[in-house]
């Protein structure tokens, strides 16, 4: 079983464990903390050999997890050490200037890339966006879930005749509602479903019904081309 690991990580106090707690539940993930695998091991050798070892023990444990997704937390203050790791998604604390131990703040390293940067203090917000980057990071990946394929079929051709000005520019199913189009949400929905379940490997597809007979049914198809596409992974 293929396990992805997200790796939180920044200076003490900046928020970590807060937002890992959160994420593990929402995921059903591992949750794994430095501290708590630095007292199971009593090692508290915070020296940098000390602290790549630190980084190596905990890529080994979450490794050897079962469950497909491990939220980890420690502070991982040189790039060697994230290396070392090799996490799937980098998620870089940068809510503090100085934690609550000086000794990290001289050494930390702020990282060159990360996959999401936490610039201020509020786990709602993050998490939920967090989550659905993962969502389709972790859907569109070939090696989860090859034993069973589902499929799902989205009839998203509407006309759009009853939105007006709007529905002559856009397909019906792209226009935005807060900042997200209508079909972001059923899609979601269906993924979610198919999380909850612990299903495998999943195609999208997108269905083009009556859509050559909309307005501007060339533009409208290369639109909906374009976001197939963008956000998901698709079959014919």
């Amino acid at each position: 079983m293929i396990n992805y690991k997200i790796l939180i990580f920044g200076l003490p106090g900046s928020g970590k464990t807060t937002l890992a707690r959160h994420l593990s539940k929402s995921l059903n993930a591992k949750w794994l903390n430095a501290d708590q695998v630095r007292k199971k091991f009593n090692n508290w050798d915070f020296s940098k050999k000390g602290i790549l070892k630190q980084a190596r023990r905990m890529k080994i444990i979450s490794q050897m997890e079962k469950k497909k997704i491990s939220v980890i937390d420690f502070v991982c203050p040189y790039d060697k050490g994230r290396k070392i790791f090799n996490a799937d998604y980098l998620i870089w604390m940068n809510t503090i200037k100085k934690g609550r131990l000086s000794t990290f703040d001289k050494i930390f390293q702020k990282p060159k890339k990360v996959d999401y940067e936490v610039k201020f203090k509020n786990v709602n917000f993050h998490s939920s966006k967090i989550i659905n980057d993962l969502k389709y990071r972790i859907f569109n990946r070939q090696d989860f879930n090859k034993k069973k394929k589902n499929s799902a079929i989205i009839l998203c051709g509407g006309k759009g005749t009853r939105l007006g000005q709007l529905g002559k520019k856009i397909p019906k199913s792209l226009v935005k509602i807060h900042g997200y189009p209508i079909i972001w949400y059923i899609i979601n929905i269906w993924i979610s479903r198919f999380w909850k379940n612990n299903s495998s490997q999943t195609f999208i597809k997108i269905s083009k019904c009556k859509m050559v007979k909309c307005r501007s049914s060339k533009k409208k198809v290369q639109e909906l081309g374009f976001f197939k596409k963008r956000y998901f992974k698709t079959s014919s």
